[in-house]
């Protein structure tokens, strides 16, 4: 009995530290996207993907009409920003110093005609007005869509909050997706000041400095989207997985979407596009990458569900292991897949061996435990007759729905590892998996029938 109870509290802890072997990997890969599948998360990609771009619109023309307010500054209003008239004049006066030193920029940049060309600045119009209001609705709804897409994947519903925190939770949703359509602005505007031909002579008089700015400035994205995941995955998840887990599992959305954008730009010409699509050309491959964001987002998400959770959904693919008549390729592969739980095997905590003849239980036990057969043969004995039972199969389970009782004596007929699962965690699976209790009622019925030989009264 001591052995069960800490059985079960080893079970219950599903991060637990476990071996990874080969057949755990292919296991853990096989149930996301089991998962992936079954949930649709391609649609709530698309989902994300939307709200994302609608979000990322109304930033991009607040930020081009604060440049053009900044364009149309005066000068005096400008210079009080920073102090006095003097301090703008000495800003002048170093720019054109610097000028000298570079007689080629001279002829694209002119600070006194730039400076002399700054109007006052306007009060807010209603234009601005509804651009903000934008942002803050349309980043409220790529939220949600990001939230209900976590949900989803760890099959949690939305709890209502007080207003006073949804109000909170919606500015900081506004000021992320600023910040992110910021640094997606930064990035750009970079690249295409770069190529200007005004800078030619300075980055060819400081290659280094300019290629040592180019590999920050294109750090920075990905740095900002390991945050922004890790925050996802950590939040979203509620049921608190490990940092560890949230980290490795936002380090690799960042890495594989990194080398899915290096394999797009090597197999899709962005020249044609332009040829063809001219201004939309950009706004094509942006609307892919997005895409293709949120399905390995959602892809690593279902992951990281699957790792916190492994041993309950192992334990629900052994009950629902195919049988050995079924020759679908389907059900072949799940079964050569699932049929050994390494996770479970290579703890000994949960293995209980059998030499040949030895009892696992008799008649008119209490129920403690049920058991996966995962290595040699045992025999079933009941008042009406006797099975043989093979791996992959489970005992026992039956007593937990009847009066907890053992109603047949079991043996090993061969060595036997059996894999013991506690009550209250079988009962645990139960709830959380329909196909499980589907295939426990299932179970139950046969049970009586064989118990009762009335086989014509229970196949209905």
């Amino acid at each position: 009995m001591a052995k069960l109870q800490s059985l079960e509290s080893e079970y219950t802890k599903e991060e637990n530290h476990r071996k990874i072997t080969l057949r755990t990997v292919m296991q853990s890969v096989y149930l996301t996207l089991n998962f992936f599948v079954r949930n649709d998360l391609v649609s709530y990609a698309s989902t994300c993907a939307f709200g994302f771009l609608f979000s990322f619109i109304p930033v991009v023309m607040m930020i081009l009409v604060i440049l053009i307010r900044v364009l149309h500054a005066n000068i005096y209003a400008v210079s009080s920003l920073i102090g006095s008239n003097q301090a703008m004049e000495a800003f002048v006066q170093a720019v054109n110093a610097f000028l000298k030193t570079n007689p080629s920029l001279g002829g694209y940049f002119n600070v006194e005609s730039a400076a002399l060309s700054l109007n006052s600045i306007t009060k807010i119009t209603n234009f601005e007005i509804v651009i903000g209001f934008a942002i803050i609705w349309m980043a409220r709804r790529f939220f949600v869509s990001v939230m209900n897409g976590m949900h989803k994947v760890f099959k949690q519903e939305a709890k209502y909050r007080p207003v006073i925190s949804q109000l909170m939770s919606l500015g900081g949703e506004a000021l992320l997706v600023v910040l992110i359509s910021v640094i997606v602005f930064a990035v750009v505007t970079f690249h295409a000041v770069v190529k200007l031909p005004l800078l030619d002579e300075l980055v060819l008089r400081y290659p280094s400095v300019f290629k040592n700015i180019g590999r920050i400035v294109n750090i920075i994205p990905f740095l900002a989207m390991f945050l922004a995941v890790s925050v996802c995955y950590r939040i979203g998840s509620a049921s608190r997985p490990r940092f560890m887990a949230v980290f490795a599992s936002a380090a690799s959305c960042t890495a594989c979407f990194y080398v899915f954008q290096k394999l797009m730009h090597i197999f899709i010409n962005v020249n044609k596009y332009n040829i063809i699509y001219g201004v939309l050309s950009g706004i094509i491959v942006m609307l892919m990458e997005v895409f293709f964001f949120f399905i390995i987002f959602l892809f690593f998400a279902q992951f990281l569900f699957v790792y916190q959770f492994f041993t309950t959904l192992i334990l629900g693919e052994l009950y629902l292991l195919p049988a050995r008549d079924d020759v679908s390729i389907l059900a072949m592969v799940r079964r050569t897949l699932f049929i050994r739980p390494d996770t479970l095997l290579n703890d000994g905590e949960y293995v209980v061996s059998l030499n040949r003849g030895e009892y696992l239980y008799k008649r008119g036990e209490r129920c403690r435990a049920a058991y996966y057969l995962a290595q040699g043969t045992v025999v079933v004995m009941r008042p009406n007759g006797i099975s043989y039972v093979e791996c992959g199969s489970f005992l026992g389970e039956e007593a937990f729905f009847l009066d907890g009782v053992r109603h047949e004596d079991v043996k090993a007929s061969s060595y036997a590892k059996l894999i013991a699962i506690p009550e209250e965690l079988f009962l645990k699976l139960l709830e959380r998996n329909p196909r499980v209790s589907k295939k426990a009622l299932s179970e139950i019925n046969g049970y009586f029938a064989k118990f009762s030989n009335l086989y014509g009264e229970y196949s209905g």
